[in-house]
């Protein structure tokens, strides 16, 4: 059976968005956009770069009312054309 972990909204959520370093500059204010249609005070900070320098974490914090909400923004944020990955 396919059971959701139980999370009680509204919370506070925190992604962790994998981005190709080459576009960061671009990823970043796209993904902090997203963010601000759910939550104006979001917030988006860089965090720490692969090994190789190929990838750069973006750690952002957006207010989520509901679950369908989560999903809609992890959907968009992955949709973001160099984002490998949200954790």
């Amino acid at each position: 059976m396919n059971q959701q972990p139980e999370i009680t909204f509204p919370l506070d959520w925190e992604f962790r968005i994998v981005s190709m370093a080459d576009v960061i500059d671009r990823v970043q204010p796209t993904c902090l956009g997203i963010l601000h249609r759910t939550d104006p005070r979001a917030t988006i900070a860089r965090g720490l770069e692969s090994k190789g320098g190929k990838y750069i974490t973006l750690r952002a914090v957006c207010h989520i009312e509901d679950r369908n909400i989560l999903k809609a923004v992890s959907d968009a944020l992955a949709a973001v054309d160099g984002v490998k990955m949200l954790i």
